[in-house]
């Protein structure tokens, strides 16, 4: 389904795209590359001001100002804190992610304050994310309106109709 009057706004986190800062030929120096983008102690706080600071910018251009948050792994592991920060956004497609590795403690903070409408994605056999970790996280969002959507099968395997089913999902709660 398409949804028209409707703008979409990607930003690169730490270590990826635009923002890498060193390109390494082996992969032992991209990862640790990589790790140090993520593990900076104040990276969450920095990519959650980048992303307001995107939205200010773009404020001006979509009417009537009406926001939506998507982001998976990673994108939930940066875009859990943005969502409680960001008044502006109304609604959220989170998952594949959980109470686990880096920013955990960030999460667990943060996840019962988030108040908007949430739809959690999960795989059940995900080798990245312990499936206890991501219920966890799922369980203490705050949101009084949230959904879990469970599928079997790996980290990158979310079925293709889910994925699609995100813009109806966020086009319905935000009026679009």
């Amino acid at each position: 389904m398409r949804h028209f009057g409707v703008s979409a706004l990607s930003i690169d986190g730490p270590g990826h795209g635009d923002r890498r800062t060193e390109i390494a030929s082996d992969p032992e120096s991209t990862r640790k590359a990589f790790e140090a983008a993520w593990t900076a102690p104040t990276v969450t706080d920095e990519i959650v001001a980048d992303w307001r600071g995107a939205l200010d910018a773009v404020s001006s251009e979509i009417s009537p100002g009406r926001v939506g948050y998507f982001g998976l792994s990673m994108g939930t592991m940066m875009g859990l804190p943005l969502c409680v920060a960001e008044p502006r956004i109304e609604a959220a497609v989170l998952g594949l992610m959980g109470f686990w590795g880096l920013n955990r403690d960030r999460l667990r903070e943060d996840a019962p304050k988030l108040e908007a409408p949430v739809r959690f994605l999960m795989q059940w056999d995900d080798e990245v994310v312990p499936r206890d970790t991501a219920l966890a996280l799922f369980g203490d969002l705050g949101s009084k309106d949230k959904a879990l959507h469970a599928h079997p099968g790996p980290h990158v395997a979310v079925p293709p109709a889910e994925m699609k089913d995100v813009a109806n999902y966020l086009a319905a709660h935000l009026g679009a």
